[in-house]
């Protein structure tokens, strides 16, 4: 029983290291996405300039 106990607590702060990697990464891939959007939007933006106007 104590060596369950034991794999249990284990188990538990390797999920606990595991969620905490996991939000860094995805506040990571969010940060990156809005980064990637801002830059497109500033790439249509010139492009519309460029254009010719209809």
């Amino acid at each position: 029983i104590q060596e369950l106990r034991h794999l249990c607590t284990d188990f538990q702060q390797q999920i606990s290291q595991a969620n905490a990697i996991l939000v860094k990464n995805l506040r990571y891939r969010d940060k990156n996405l809005s980064k990637l959007q801002r830059n497109c939007d500033i790439i249509t933006a010139i492009l519309q300039a460029a254009s010719p106007k209809r």
